[in-house]
């Protein structure tokens, strides 16, 4: 999507378990990002992003959670999110480009 409603106070008040999983797996999409053989520089730098915003409010929204580190938390998940989806729209793109001309062909 082109626009995007990120809100913090949705995720401030939700359970430890919830809280940790939630901000793990954001980790967790940073790094496989990274290491993907079909990652780009663009993804890269979505994934450093998320992961420097993550390091640093992780365990601050796990046991304390604000505005400030709830924000932060909620666009390291964003970032990640958007890092793992680069390469898949890349390939999408290129296949529907290659369908096309096949079709154009016929």
């Amino acid at each position: 999507p082109n626009n995007y409603c990120l809100i913090p106070n949705l995720i401030k008040k939700n359970n430890f378990h919830l809280k940790s999983a939630s901000g793990f797996d954001a980790i967790a999409q940073a790094i496989e990002s990274l290491f993907s053989m079909k990652s780009n520089k663009k993804s890269c730098d979505f994934a450093v992003s998320s992961l420097k915003l993550s390091i640093k409010n992780f365990h601050k929204y796990l046991k304390n959670p604000n505005d400030t580190n709830s924000r932060n938390m909620i666009k390291a998940a964003n970032l990640a999110g958007e890092a793992i989806s680069i390469p898949a729209k890349e390939i999408f793109n290129k296949f529907f480009i290659m369908c096309s001309l096949l079709l154009k062909l016929q």
